[in-house]
């Protein structure tokens, strides 16, 4: 069974469990299957350098290794910064209620890259939710960095949007834009226009 994420809105729990949308729900796929002559799928395998040894498809994958080649189990794995000092550890948006206090208007919506969108089925929390936008960091897994999340609700459905702030500078019109004029070289010769290359 999936896990549910519990909201505090007021002083009222909500809770739902966060499906991921993905391309593939949104726009559908499609998909090309090798065959052999006799119609048979094909499968996927690998040569090594040598060309020695055939490998299957999910016959490899990612390991840790510490310096002195040692194999490393990811709960040995401590976060650090560039200094080396450990980072703490957030826990997981599951593990204890997300307090929603924090509003955002549309302009603070819009100026984040979102990576993750999730859809949470729970119509009370979505007509809780109304027309505003709440703001939460929010983390998966336990880790050193939580995203950024908003949750708002459309359609009598509530979304959260898990990303990055993007810091955008604009010029407005009261702000003169210069430009650097770069000096023009002296020729001896003036070039001339061939109008029929226009």
């Amino acid at each position: 069974m999936a896990r549910a994420l519990t909201f505090d809105l007021g002083g009222t729990a909500f809770q739902a469990e966060p499906v991921k949308l993905d391309r593939k729900k949104v726009y559908g796929w499609t998909e090309t299957v090798a065959t052999d002559g006799a119609g048979a799928p094909c499968r996927t395998a690998w040569l090594d350098p040598d060309g020695s040894l055939v490998v299957p498809a999910s016959g490899t994958a990612n390991a840790t290794l510490a310096a002195d080649g040692t194999w490393l189990d990811a709960g040995e794995l401590k976060y650090v910064d560039g200094a080396g000092n450990e980072l703490p550890a957030v826990p997981s948006s599951f593990d204890a209620p997300i307090a929603l206090s924090d509003e955002a208007d549309e302009e603070a919506f819009l100026d984040h890259v979102w990576s993750a969108v999730y859809q949470l089925s729970n119509p009370d929390l979505a007509a809780a939710v109304g027309e505003r936008i709440f703001r939460f960091p929010f983390n998966y897994r336990a880790g050193p960095a939580p995203k950024e999340a908003c949750l708002l609700a459309s359609g009598g459905v509530a979304w959260l949007f898990a990303g990055d702030p993007v810091a955008r500078e604009f010029v407005g019109l009261e702000q003169a834009g210069e430009l650097e004029e770069e000096p023009e070289e002296a020729s001896g010769e003036e070039e001339e226009l061939d109008f029929g290359m226009m």
